[in-house]
Order: structure tokens, then C-alpha cells, then sequence
């Protein structure tokens, strides 16, 4: 792009001899400070360098699959798209018991290591007190849920509830494949042991693409010990079986689920 950067023919001399060195001459220069964009609109030979925000999670600290597409709409059908995915707790490779998918481990850069936290099942967060910017919760094990204290006192089975599907089983069947006929987006099938919630049991088809270690078992559901929200990804790929919808069929329920 340097090439056809303004000013690039009366500086074309020390451009050459500064590329060969350092790298090309830039014009605008670089600006140690920039603007703040919610898009940035490109032509043909032009490159930006686009940073978000407070980092990948950008400043509301979001967990999640974020779509990124161009808004040329025959660019976005030809494949200009693609996902962008956001932990919030580490992924250590033991998948289901650190990682909460089956990608690769992903280390912390060196310069942020102790900022992110090992996830943790939901009765490790019991007693803890979470601050979402500001606003306070305690978790308990006992009791009711009272929303009007300063700080809200919340039952670890609301806390979850809140962030999760409905409970039940799709179709109304403890069958596997007859929930994925039923195709029932309804419900999601977890389960309580204790305080511990358990995710919906581990898919037992044969795809060579997806080979959980835990066919037909579930496994603690992960949460961040920082905020109490899931750790995610929560859910496992069952292919042919719906996707449940969000309770109150809100977008991303796990980001803001109580509404006071």
C-alpha cells in the first residue's frame, strides 16, 4: 500500500532506501492516538489497521462468537465473513475439566499473564460476591433470591437458571436420538448434582469431525470466578439437534440475564 500512499513520488528516493532499512516511509505518519470507529469503510489498495477497544472482548469484557463480515453484500456471499471467538476463562487443553472446547490450548501472552482465570463448576462460586460494574451480588446456597438488598443476595440455582435455557428434555424423551427428531429448541437437557451444574450429556454419534471424550456423560458447567458468568463456550456440538432457545428468547443472555 506505500506505493501508491500521497507525497509517495517526491519522497520515492528515501522511501526505497528507508524500506530497505525500516520499513516504508508511511504518509499520514503513524499517530501514537487514533479515532474511534464503529466501521471503517475500505477501497481497492487500501489497508487499515483496525484495534477494538479494552481488547477482544472490547470494554463490556463479552465472551462469545463474534460474526465479522464485509457489508458489500456480494463480498459477504462470496465468503468475506468469518467468526471470531472470545473465551473468558483459560483454555488449558483438558477439555471438559479446563477447556471448555476441544480447540487447541491457548497460553496468555506474557506481558497479561495472570489476568484471566481458570474456570470453575457453580458451587465453587457459592459465598463469593460478584461486582458487574458496580452492581453487587452474593451468591448462596440456602434461601430465597432477594433482588432489593445494595447487594443482592442470589441462590446458586437462580444465579444459573438465569443463564441458561429452560430445564427440560427435548421431546419430552431421555432418548438421544429421539430428542434430536423431536427437534425441540425449547428446552435445554442439564442437570443439577448439589450446587454443581452438569451440562447435557456428551453426544455418542460417530462424526469424524467432533470425537467427544465423554460419550453420553456430562460434565460440571464452567464458570468465571471473577463475575460468575459462564464460561464459554457452555454448550458441546450434537450435530442435527437444535440449538435451544435463550430464556426470554434474549440474543445473549449470559452477558446481562437479571432484569431488576
Amino acid at each position: 500500500r506505500w506505493t501508491r500512499s500521497p507525497k509517495r513520488e517526491s519522497q520515492q528516493l528515501e522511501n526505497l532506501i528507508t524500506a530497505a532499512y525500516n520499513g516504508p516511509v508511511k504518509y499520514p505518519v503513524v499517530r501514537t492516538t487514533t479515532d474511534r470507529v464503529d466501521v471503517q469503510v475500505i477501497g481497492p489498495s487500501e489497508v487499515m489497521d483496525l484495534e477494538t477497544e479494552c481488547g477482544s472482548g472490547l470494554c463490556q469484557r463479552l465472551a462469545g462468537d463474534f460474526l465479522f463480515h464485509c457489508h458489500v453484500a456480494h463480498h459477504y456471499v462470496a465468503g468475506m465473513w468469518g467468526y471470531w471467538r472470545v473465551y473468558n476463562t483459560l483454555q488449558n487443553g483438558n477439555y471438559p475439566f479446563g477447556s471448555t472446547d476441544t480447540m487447541r490450548p491457548l497460553a496468555e501472552l506474557p506481558d497479561r499473564k495472570g489476568r484471566i482465570p481458570q474456570g470453575v463448576s457453580s458451587d465453587k462460586l457459592v459465598g463469593k460476591t460478584m461486582d458487574w460494574f458496580g452492581t453487587k451480588f452474593k451468591v448462596v446456597s440456602k434461601g430465597k433470591s432477594d433482588w432489593t438488598q445494595e447487594t443482592r443476595v442470589v441462590n446458586i440455582k437462580d444465579w444459573v437458571k438465569y443463564m441458561l435455557p429452560p430445564q427440560g428434555q427435548p421431546g419430552h424423551t431421555d432418548d438421544e436420538k429421539g430428542q434430536i427428531l423431536s427437534y425441540d429448541g425449547s428446552v435445554w437437557d442439564y442437570a443439577w448434582k448439589g450446587n454443581q451444574a452438569l451440562s447435557e450429556r456428551e453426544s455418542t454419534d460417530k462424526n469424524p469431525k467432533h470425537k467427544p471424550p465423554h460419550p453420553g456423560k456430562r460434565h460440571p458447567i464452567q464458570f468465571s470466578p471473577l463475575t460468575g458468568k459462564l464460561s464459554f463456550p457452555h454448550m458441546n456440538p450434537h450435530f442435527g439437534k437444535r440449538v435451544p432457545f435463550a430464556r426470554n428468547h434474549g440474543g445473549a443472555p449470559w452477558l446481562e440475564p437479571f432484569h431488576m
